[in-house]
């Protein structure tokens, strides 16, 4: 067999994720394949002795790479290392990042030019796929076009290779083609998905379809899954059908008394172990008629003293409730969601494993609940599995069309923008009904969700977050909240009402910092951005200042700015009295600004107005006392604004052009004083 290497660095699980998927098909194809974190080297593998390899590697913080990364990338930089130290290898590299932030794929591209400096040489373009906007436009398609790429390398060791040089984009190589069948092949139910899986093995199929069958009534009768597609008589290049290799059966053992949430399988980002937290206090921090509901909690922890302001917990969520009971009822599965069941690997799979986050012994309504996340956008190996679960031809085709070669654009425009799960699938198409084994295989782990410490000093943590709720929709079933605001909501719901209840335990751990944290000398100015429940771990810098500058009998203490918004000062001023509180000798400036009430023009109603009317005090801070800027909420607007604001301040105060002042900016990066906490 053709030998091939997989090698990820991940920081959240995502790379990880993927490198899996693609060891997963590499067996499929009939590669012999290993998988390994770099962490790894010199341990489980030798990369001198590796001849190809396909690296997903991911970024952390402001570009730099995963720390299971670190020790391969400074062993490969030593310069004690000959030029054709790696001379011999031959590697693809997929790099994952988010434009959100200052630098983009930092990691992996600094990986990239190891490898290429070492001698190393691409047998496929790089791809660096963007969180910012969406993974999977360059992840799918770079996935896609990598089997072609490593059958030509592997049909003819003396082919040309790429340039040395890394490619900067990822864009697809149109000239790249698939294996077709010369005849249709019968897709139907009479078939199984693992005969038919064995029956085409690696080759693609074509679909043909002169006309198109009315689609039944369905639950979703307006859902943009349903609409006429310019594919209705195109004919069609399906993707290969992955086999089922898991098996669930009926469970003869005693289920634990205690079940520990996914089987106490550790998460990526996890800096330390999974404990209770007990919520002692919940309240609502806005007025009833605020656009957005915010609620900070109070929680009873282990070992407080860990959590330090600029840190964050991880909330281990659960699925709604009635989304879980409508896909048991919708599945047909009732009458065994609560029976004990357990999972194992089909005889005739190789180098597959149960996924570890299932229990031993599980419920269906339990996995459903706390493992999988079943609100997941479905990629297309999962359509081209419900393809053979769909009865009716006019909803199989449709899927067939989501799933195809031609239907790129129909999955970006249907699926990814709409965020179509499987629920939503299932409720659109009445025919589809595919088995519990469909989802444990296809469906991803459900993740927990980051909170920032919102206070310092007490004995409790705290942590702050808006309630998110989705408007109704006709592709989605209706009153939809967020998975873990929605989930925390329900929970401390009577505690905001009835004021007195018994302490509530939630399942947390502490995550990995980012280095997000105040500076360790008073002496430096600080300057922090934080509009809406971005501000809550500033509260908590703020609490932690003020014990520092009581504890001294020194004066000499830098100074700190912070900026704030929100939408109205009487509805969701979040923490306006404590605030206001610190500006005595603890905090030099609070600038707020307030978008939907009335302003004169001189007043400000984001963030980047404060910033631009305090100009000369902000490039002075930025660039001539070297302060650091601590930058914390919504990614996707907020972050790109500010940093595009303080680059056109330094053109602006420093009169010079916009090249310049990222030049000038892009030092304040390289000396780490620009400090982002962002999510989307």
């Amino acid at each position: 067999k053709q030998k091939l290497t997989v090698l990820y660095g991940s920081q959240t699980g995502q790379a990880e994720e993927i490198a899996t998927q693609i060891h997963e098909d590499a067996v499929f194809n009939g590669y012999d394949v290993d998988l390994h974190c770099l962490k790894d080297a010199g341990k489980k593998f030798d990369i001198s002795q590796i001849t190809c390899a396909v690296f997903v590697c991911s970024t952390t913080g402001d570009g730099d790479p995963p720390e299971n990364a670190r020790k391969f990338l400074r062993t490969l930089s030593r310069k004690t290392l000959s030029k054709d130290h790696l001379s011999h290898l031959k590697y693809a590299l997929l790099g994952l990042g988010d434009s959100n932030y200052s630098t983009f794929c930092g990691g992996p591209k600094k990986l990239e030019r190891v490898l290429i400096n070492l001698g190393a040489k691409q047998i496929h373009h790089s791809g660096f796929a963007d969180d910012g906007t969406d993974m999977e436009l360059v992840v799918e398609p770079w996935l896609e076009e990598l089997w072609p790429a490593l059958k030509k390398y592997f049909s003819n060791q003396d082919c040309e290779i790429l340039n040395d040089k890394p490619e900067e984009n990822s864009t697809k190589d149109e000239n790249s083609d698939f294996a077709k069948l010369d005849k249709n092949v019968d897709c139907g139910q009479n078939k199984s998905v693992e005969n038919l899986s064995k029956e085409i093995k690696n080759i693609e199929i074509m679909v043909t379809y002169k006309s198109k069958n009315d689609i039944n009534t369905t639950t979703l009768q307006k859902s943009i899954l349903l609409q006429e597609s310019s594919l209705s008589l195109v004919e069609l290049t399906l993707p290969p059908l992955f086999p089922l290799y898991l098996e669930t059966f009926a469970s003869n053992e005693v289920r634990p008394a205690i079940q520990h949430y996914q089987n106490d399988c550790p998460f990526p980002i996890a800096s330390g172990s999974r404990t209770s937290g007990l919520i002692r206090k919940a309240s609502v921090l806005t007025r009833e008629d605020a656009v957005k509901r915010t609620i900070e909690i109070c929680m009873e922890v282990e070992n407080r003293e860990q959590y330090m302001p600029g840190d964050a917990i991880a909330v281990c969520c659960k699925n709604p409730a009635q989304e879980v009971e409508w896909l048991i009822n919708r599945l047909d599965l009732n009458e065994k969601a609560d029976e004990s069941l357990q999972l194992k690997v089909s005889v005739e799979a190789k180098k597959k494993s149960v996924p570890s986050f299932i229990p031993n012994i599980f419920t269906i309504r339990e996995v459903f609940t706390s493992c999988l996340d079943i609100r997941a956008v479905v990629k297309k190996p999962l359509l081209r599995c419900l393809v053979e679960f769909t009865s009716d031809p006019g909803e199989k085709r449709q899927l067939e069309e989501l799933c195809s070669r031609q239907g790129g654009d129909e999955y970006m425009k249907r699926i990814r923008e709409n965020f179509i799960s499987i629920i939503d699938i299932i409720a659109a198409f009445q025919s589809c009904k595919p088995t519990l084994e469909v989802l444990l295989q296809h469906l991803p782990r459900l993740q927990p969700r980051r909170y920032s410490v919102a206070n310092y000093g007490s004995e409790f943590i705290s942590f702050v977050f808006n309630v998110v709720h989705f408007p109704n929709e006709p592709s989605h079933l209706p009153d939809r909240k967020g998975i873990c605001t929605g989930y925390l909501e329900s929970l401390v719901e009577p505690m905001i009402k009835q004021k007195q209840v018994d302490p509530i335990s939630i399942s947390i751990f502490p995550t990995k910092s980012n280095d997000f944290a105040l500076p360790g000398n008073l002496k430096t100015p600080i300057v922090m951005i934080g509009p809406g429940t971005g501000v809550s771990p500033f509260i908590g810098f703020l609490q932690q200042r003020r014990e520092q500058i009581h504890s001294r009998t020194a004066c000499n203490i830098g100074p700190a700015w912070l900026f704030f918004g929100c939408r109205h000062k009487e509805r969701d001023f979040l923490f306006q009295s404590e605030l206001e509180s610190f500006i005595d000798g603890v905090l030099t400036k609070l600038c707020v600004a307030f978008s939907r009430d009335k302003v004169t023009e001189n007043e400000p109603k984001y963030v980047q107005d404060s910033l631009t009317l305090h100009k000369n005090d902000i490039v002075k801070l930025l660039l001539e006392d070297k302060a650091v800027f601590f930058v914390c909420g919504d990614a996707r607007n907020m972050a790109k604004d500010v940093r595009n604001c303080l680059i056109n301040l330094i053109a602006i105060e420093t009169n010079c052009d916009e090249d310049a002042a990222r030049e000038k900016f892009s030092v304040v990066l390289a000396e780490k004083r620009y400090k982002e906490d962002i999510w989307t």
